[in-house]
């Protein structure tokens, strides 16, 4: 079976740094909690089908009505509004885990430099891209602690690892 997933990332929160509130900023402008908690599909979803779906969808709701603050407080440098960040990072991050279709342990991914994704514009095609790309075929566990990537196959030299459809 083939699984393409598609996820944007919180920043990390670590130590209160100018450039941690820089990267929570960059990332909470970037955030859609609308998406999630507002009347769809996605919101009935997870109220039904989710464990505490219910209380996860409480809880992306009152962070919905806290982004003007939050934004505000990250942007000011309040350490409680990146403590605050911090929370909605985990929540999104454990919305994102608990779904009942992840009933698989690991993904294969493909790894590519953030520079050089590999991706063709929106009007070309994969024919228009390098066949010289520096990627690898990783194993990422879906659950637990120690989610890192594992290679699985990495190409000898570096050549495009993908489909061309």
């Amino acid at each position: 079976m083939l699984l393409a997933v598609v996820c944007f990332s919180l920043a990390p929160v670590g130590a209160a740094k100018a450039d941690s509130f820089q990267q929570a900023k960059e990332s909470l402008a970037k955030l859609d909690l609308p998406a999630l908690s507002g009347p769809s599909r996605t919101s009935s979803y997870l109220s039904g089908k989710y464990p505490d779906g219910a209380a996860m969808l409480e809880r992306l709701r009152a962070f919905e009505k806290d982004l003007p603050a939050l934004a505000k407080g990250l942007e000011s440098g309040d350490k409680d509004m990146l403590a605050r960040y911090s929370a909605l990072v985990a929540l999104r991050q454990k919305a994102l885990l608990s779904n009942p279709l992840l009933d698989f342990e690991q993904m294969l991914v493909v790894k590519r430099r953030e520079n050089n994704l590999a991706l063709p514009q929106n009007w070309q095609g994969n024919s228009s891209l390098n066949p010289r790309v520096e990627n690898e075929i990783c194993l990422l566990p879906v659950q637990g602690p120690a989610r890192r990537l594992k290679t699985f196959y990495k190409p000898s030299k570096d050549y495009f690892v993908g489909t061309w459809t």
